[in-house]
């Protein structure tokens, strides 16, 4: 999707769409019992603004300060946000979406009020962060990651529309103006933020466009998203076609009701399995014979420690040690997985476009690699690459990690003696930048719906929760 040439504002005579509640009305389902594990909240973060545009830079710093404050930041806090650049770096995203579209983008986060104004790093302290982004301080890095919130924002707006054409229309624009905000940016000498690729439906508004409600036609104009050089409307209506006939179209139809569950599921839900034509691949038959070769190799690996009485020798067990299962005998135990054109960064976010390494393949258990691949084509078909952003990956041989706490030094020891899920290439972390080990998570509840469908269990129901691990052993064994 080629981005928009300058950060998008209000045409010259042109009136913004009302900061009130638009479209028809659409609730998210909160019903816990669709999860094995049920994140909080469960419903999928809700949209009713439309971006309302305001005309200086001076209104939309006080609609970023009002959206902060409304979400619970402090005045302190918001004053400290200030001084260390955050309010302006917010001005471009501010300025297109005013101040009660900004505030419902930025519950989108799930984050507490202390992680807006401190946002969430994949970096080794904020001194590290600073020096590798090259930004005045991480206050900044709110505007990364709320750039990657404007897909959903728009994805659920699209939940309020009456027709398939209009549903199509909207996830679009929030793939485009993500782009757009990204590319004016980088004029005003914002950082290269690298952002999510936009999915295989999404198209540019061609002019003429398509005929649309006129509140949506109004919002494509006044946010200057219509490419008046392309003048090919059958393109876009083959690709409204490839999202309408597609799973992306199916959810639409089964979360609004449009369509009714085959299975009498209710609308609302943050993900439907039978939207997939294939369906999901079964369980895997484990353990196999590698995952047996797998574990002799470890006891070796265990035994050569010798006895784990201290945080050093655990600490051993609990590094990487890749180069034991990845000689000629285990050629065929692993495999390469695609992710279906989903693209993840590796290890850090945020990061700047073009310098860090970009994901688009994961080494896993060979039986498992169909499972992962389906998945990550289901992620891709649905356009929820804004959701999935980082990975620290999937092989990793290794003892299972907790948390370091002196008084529960056994606990410690004798968990780094257990091979992790992570050594046998059947688990996977994903967003673990801002969903660390034993704290509140913030991923988002589409997510842990269909890799629950998947049948991965997800980390936060360990008893020392991890909620950015998922992982196929546990369920696939019981």
């Amino acid at each position: 999707m080629a981005a928009q040439s300058a950060v998008p504002g209000p045409e010259p005579g042109s009136s913004s769409p009302s900061g009130a509640a638009w479209g028809k009305d659409y609730q998210a389902n909160s019903d816990r019992r669709y999860f094995r594990t049920p994140p909080s909240p469960v419903a999928v973060s809700p949209a009713t603004q439309l971006p309302s545009p305001v005309a200086s830079d001076v209104i939309a710093k006080k609609c970023a300060e009002n959206a902060l404050a409304t979400c619970g930041v402090s005045k302190d806090q918001l004053s400290s946000f200030s001084q260390d650049g955050g309010v302006d770096a917010l001005v471009p995203i501010a300025r297109l979406f005013g101040e009660a579209a900004l505030t419902e983008l930025f519950g989108r986060l799930r984050y507490p009020p202390d992680r807006l104004v401190a946002p969430f790093h994949g970096y080794d302290g904020d001194a590290n962060a600073i020096r590798q982004l090259g930004v005045r301080s991480t206050a900044v890095l709110l505007v990364p990651r709320l750039l990657a919130c404007i897909p959903g924002h728009f994805r659920q707006l699209a939940r309020r529309t009456e027709m398939p054409e209009e549903a199509h229309a909207m996830e679009c624009l929030g793939w485009i103006l993500m782009y757009a905000l990204r590319t004016g940016m980088r004029r005003v000498k914002q950082p290269a933020w690298w952002v999510p690729p936009a999915p295989a439906f999404a198209a540019e508004y061609p002019d003429p466009g398509p005929p649309l409600a006129d509140t949506i036609s109004q919002v494509i104009r006044t946010t200057g998203s219509v490419d008046t050089t392309l003048k090919k409307f059958p393109i876009y209506r083959r690709l409204f076609s490839r999202w309408d006939s597609g799973i992306a179209g199916s959810m639409w139809r089964m979360e609004t009701g449009a369509r009714k569950s085959q299975f009498g599921f209710p609308p609302g839900l943050p993900f439907y399995p039978e939207v997939l034509p294939n369906g999901i691949p079964r369980d895997m038959k484990l353990p196999t014979p590698s995952m047996q070769r797998i574990d002799a190799v470890w006891l070796a690996r265990v035994r050569s420690v010798g006895a784990v009485d201290s945080k050093d020798k655990a600490d051993i067990l609990r590094k990487c040690g890749n180069s034991a299962v990845t000689s000629n005998e285990f050629a065929n135990a692993f495999a390469s997985a695609s992710l279906g054109g989903i693209r993840l960064t590796a290890d850090r976010f945020p990061v700047l476009d073009g310098r860090r390494q970009i994901l688009h393949r994961v080494t896993v258990l060979a039986q498992a690699a169909p499972t992962i691949t389906a998945l990550f084509e289901a992620l891709a078909a649905l356009g929820w690459n804004d959701l999935l952003l980082e990975s620290a990956g999937t092989l990793c041989f290794r003892g299972v990690k907790l948390k370091w706490i002196a008084t529960k030094a056994e606990r410690y020891y004798k968990a780094a003696q257990r091979l992790s899920t992570h050594g046998y290439g059947l688990a996977i972390d994903v967003n673990d930048f801002e969903n660390p080990k034993v704290a509140p998570p913030v991923i988002d509840p589409r997510i842990v719906a269909i890799f629950e469908a998947f049948h991965f269990d997800w980390g936060l129901s360990f008893p020392e929760t991890d909620p950015h691990h998922f992982d196929l052993v546990r369920r696939v064994f019981n």
